[in-house]
């Protein structure tokens, strides 16, 4: 999240470096998200489209939404989509990405949810909840694991990553046994 850290001049000095063929590669396409006070702010996505549109050109995306990101994160762990399930706190970006990638989408009500954003959202969540720790302990109660299984570290929007095996990959969160997997 740049946040105050993306000047005017800077954007136009990204500008610059497209039109003069530097490769034009985005980390993710995300709308907007959340300030400390909940407010919402343009995130990476409205920049990347600003400069598709002035430099004519098409991002590379690395990150979400493009399955590839999934799929790699998934390849990586060892396991199939079926087996890995994403819990996010953005409805398009990581929920609907996640499925339309082949992995279950779990959306929580913290951080920049909003109602709105799930009555329209396609596909469906594969279950709603009102924050991260019931999400796990849904997800975990259904793959069979016994209660404490799971040792809890929230993010700050409740969207972590779990590995095979109790092997964490990509970020600090819940370890699980199970072969259920998280991954953001």
């Amino acid at each position: 999240d740049a946040g105050d850290g993306l000047p005017y001049a800077r954007l136009n000095e990204a500008f610059r470096h497209l039109r003069a063929g530097a490769d034009f590669i985005a980390l993710a396409r995300n709308r907007y998200f959340s300030d400390a006070q909940g407010a919402p702010c343009l995130d990476v996505g409205a920049f990347v489209a600003a400069l598709e549109y002035a430099s004519q050109r098409e991002a590379v995306v690395l990150g979400k939404p493009d399955p590839a990101f999934f799929h790699l994160a998934v390849e990586d762990m060892g396991l199939s989509p079926q087996e890995v399930v994403m819990i996010g706190d953005d409805a398009e970006f990581d929920v609907a990405a996640a499925i339309r990638a082949g992995l279950s989408g779990y959306l929580v009500q913290t951080g920049k949810w909003r109602a709105e954003d799930t009555l329209a959202l396609t596909p469906a969540p594969s279950g709603e909840f009102p924050d991260l720790g019931a999400a796990v302990a849904q997800i975990l109660g259904s793959a069979g694991c016994r209660p404490g299984a799971a040792a809890f570290a929230g993010g700050r929007a409740g969207a972590q990553t779990f590995g095979k095996g109790g092997r964490q990959r990509y970020g600090r969160g819940i370890s699980a046994k199970g072969g259920r997997s998280i991954i953001n």
